[in-house]
């Protein structure tokens, strides 16, 4: 088994095929293999879509990663239910007013330390 996915993980890390890498962001098996298409697709929208659907919070910290657009960042640093998605969105917040409205209405020591150092 371990072959397997050594073997599927080296085919999908030289994959450049989005289409093929966006099928298998959302339908392999392997969260490993979903998380290395996802750290390879370029398409914004997808990686968005794959932070609200995607149940493996490794995977959304990596959608999270490619994102740049405010708005998005800001609905994902206030309503993940992940501190470590959370998190990882809000240190790409520039916003400072946004980032007020999270840090005070977050739970999360991590999420307002994170917003406290900006």
């Amino acid at each position: 088994m371990i072959r397997i996915l050594q073997f599927q993980y080296a085919a999908v890390k030289n994959l450049i095929d989005q289409t093929i890498l966006k099928e298998i962001a959302k339908s392999d098996k392997s969260s490993s293999i979903r998380k290395v298409a996802v750290q390879k697709i370029s398409d914004i929208s997808f990686l968005s879509k794959i932070t609200e659907e995607e149940p493996d919070d490794s995977i959304r910290v990596t959608a999270v990663d490619k994102l740049t657009d405010q708005s998005t960042l800001i609905k994902i640093a206030s309503n993940d239910n992940s501190e470590l998605v959370r998190n990882t969105a809000v240190v790409k917040i520039s916003d400072q007013s946004a980032l007020i409205i999270i840090a005070s209405n977050d739970n999360s020591e991590l999420v307002r330390k994170c917003r406290a150092g900006k």
